[in-house]
């Protein structure tokens, strides 16, 4: 028996899944937002060497947004007290937002929503 595709189902993966092994290149930010809920925001320093023209090796260092709303999660970071130059893996998913500027533009903001924080010792 032959198998054959439906024309009218579409299979089609889509996956956001990222993982972030850094140090918080800042103290977290816990904020209260206009409907009370509580929000995280952090920025981990990821480090990285790359090999320039020459070959030799050049170090730098990436800067990744983290946010969360995810209560678990902030309620882990406060307990934890997590601080500025903690090493730290966070797990979560890729996510974009706008907003309109005061001077009429428009920004784009690209960052990890965490789903999972952890310090490594």
């Amino acid at each position: 028996m032959k198998a054959t595709a439906h024309k009218d189902i579409k299979t089609q993966i889509e996956y956001s899944d990222v993982k972030l092994i850094g140090h918080l290149a800042a103290d977290p930010e816990v904020r209260e937002t206009k409907s009370g809920e509580q929000s995280l925001s952090m920025a981990t320093a990821i480090g990285r060497t790359t090999k320039d023209a020459d070959g030799s090796d050049v170090s730098t260092v990436d800067f990744h947004r983290v946010e969360t709303r995810n209560q678990k999660v902030i309620d882990w970071v406060n307990r934890d007290h997590l601080q500025k130059g903690d090493h730290i893996l966070v797990w979560g998913s890729l996510e974009n937002r706008s907003y309109d500027t005061k001077q009429g533009g428009r920004r784009y903001i690209t960052f990890v929503n965490a789903n999972h924080i952890n310090k490594i010792s």
